[in-house]
């Protein structure tokens, strides 16, 4: 404290934020642990009826398709509870669910853990992991954990990257043989592949005609990718556009950035928003005109699927992004703005600004007819497939 009292006012006005943060991270993390006996007999008492599913998502992150996948496993008749990591429940991931539907639990990783490999699963017809990896160890669920007492029908976990998919991840490779992967893309048609598409985020707003300035929403950025974007703004203002806004989400790091579009006089078309939680981000979605796509390709072509899509058919928003990601994610001149890499995003959003009326409307309205179509697929493909696993063997005692 001597040290602190030394040196300049400066270190404490740096000091105190931080110590401000650990300080209310401790009492949420107080509560949050305060809550668990309760919150693990709720999770009993709210026990639906049969045919019943568990989804679980353990991670601080793919949230956003927990929603979509509960939908369409209660179209084909399944009662849903979510068990859900507790890092995600001041994110409100279920902030749009409609009441009664389902329940929605929050659980410390070490004790949703122990819950999930336990003989509780066996009260369920099925459980589904939205994630198949662990990434606080970067490990898929199934090469570090036994689910020793499993559900009636068995597991199944969502896929979301390719590269996952080796012999070499023993377990993952055992459940992939199964048929028991489910995947946002599937990039190889592999039969022993289902291929779904969480695009139902609850109660959204949508409209068909687009405003002005147009407002592009980046989800999903992180600070590598900022200066790039901040370079896209700055190439439509040497290009006389300003009628545009760039509003970018995501763990964007320090204030450089923000100063940077500052420095370019661009400041008034860029604003960094930072993590934001699902009220704001279905909000800011909402208010959108176009949803910007990942622009590394290599980064997603044949391996990932981003949440952009997801946001961008669930919402009704176009989607702008590489050619390459249209076409492997079926997205079309109808429904997308697309570009080649000589062209850019610059050029891209630049289409997107000259757009008429009619034209976005009639996106819109592609976009509608692919989210019916999209959510139809993907729960014929989710029924075909629970019907498959529940006719074959399972050994449910572990």
């Amino acid at each position: 404290m001597k040290a602190l009292t030394r040196n300049s006012a400066g270190t404490w006005h740096e000091v105190m934020p931080m110590l401000l943060r650990i300080a209310r991270k401790a009492l949420w993390f107080a509560g949050v642990a305060f809550r668990q006996p309760a919150e693990l007999v709720r999770l009993l008492l709210c026990l639906p009826a049969h045919p019943r599913v568990l989804i679980i998502e353990p991670n601080n992150c793919h949230a956003e398709v927990v929603i979509g996948i509960g939908k369409y496993f209660m179209q084909l008749g399944y009662n849903c509870q979510f068990l859900v990591s507790s890092d995600i429940e001041r994110e409100k991931p279920f902030c749009r669910m409609p009441e009664g539907r389902a329940t929605a639990h929050y659980l410390m990783y070490p004790i949703l853990m122990r819950v999930v490999t336990s003989r509780f699963l066996s009260l369920y017809d099925f459980a589904l992991v939205t994630s198949s990896s662990d990434y606080r160890k970067m490990t898929p669920f199934l090469e570090r954990y036994r689910f020793e007492r499993q559900p009636t029908n068995g597991m199944l976990f969502i896929e979301h990257d390719f590269h996952n998919l080796t012999p070499a991840n023993q377990g993952l490779h055992e459940a992939y043989e199964a048929k028991r992967l489910l995947v946002l893309t599937n990039y190889r048609a592999d039969e022993k592949l289902t291929e779904i598409a969480p695009c139902h985020f609850g109660d959204v707003k949508t409209r068909d005609t687009m405003r002005r300035p147009v407002i592009a929403l980046v989800p999903g950025t992180n600070a590598r990718d900022l200066e790039s974007l901040i370079q896209v703004a700055k190439a439509l203002v040497e290009r006389g556009r300003v009628d545009f806004e760039l509003r970018i989400v995501g763990t964007l790091g320090d204030e450089s950035a923000g100063k940077l579009a500052e420095s370019m006089g661009i400041g008034g078309r860029v604003a960094l928003l930072g993590r934001v939680n699902f009220p704001k981000l279905y909000q800011e979605v909402e208010q959108a005109d176009f949803v910007v796509g990942p622009q590394d390709v290599k980064a997603y072509l044949n391996r990932k699927t981003s949440g952009s899509k997801q946001l961008s058919i669930g919402f009704l928003k176009p989607l702008i992004l590489p050619d390459e990601l249209a076409a492997a994610w079926g997205l079309g001149a109808s429904t997308c703005i697309s570009y080649a890499a000589q062209e850019g995003l610059a050029g891209a959003m630049e289409r997107a600004l000259l757009m008429r009326g009619k034209e976005y409307g009639q996106l819109v309205d592609s976009l509608r007819t692919a989210r019916s179509t999209a959510e139809q697929d993907s729960v014929a493909r989710l029924g075909t497939l629970l019907a498959e696993l529940a006719r074959a063997p399972h050994a449910a005692e572990g």
